[in-house]
């Protein structure tokens, strides 16, 4: 996923894609806290929490798109910001996404 997805930034979430086969059904999505960051398990469990519920009511952005796709949330941030601004930073993500995907399924920000 590393050396072949392309990824979009948007402070505080990284997302690396890679589209998945023509018959899959479903996006696949994985989240990410690093230990580096965050000592204590209880704080990395709460941010991936936080980045699966933001991916669960922004993920009708890319659903309806022809192309599947694996994605992975990577949190860069030193320190817990709340919801909103995780939400927020996951929508934009999606957002410039489809639309760039519905362009052309190629490009990619870095």
């Amino acid at each position: 996923m590393f050396s072949e997805g392309k990824s979009y930034k948007d402070f505080p979430l990284r997302m690396i894609y890679l589209p998945l086969e023509k018959n899959a059904e479903n996006n696949l999505a994985a989240v990410s806290a690093p230990k580096k960051n965050f000592k204590k398990a209880t704080e990395r469990n709460r941010i991936k929490r936080l980045l699966r519920e933001s991916y669960r009511k922004n993920k009708y952005l890319v659903e309806n798109l022809s192309q599947k796709h694996a994605f992975l949330f990577i949190y860069t941030e030193k320190k817990a910001l709340t919801y909103q601004q995780v939400f927020s930073a996951m929508e934009i993500l999606l957002k410039r996404f489809a639309q760039n995907n519905q362009k052309d399924p190629e490009a990619s920000l870095e």
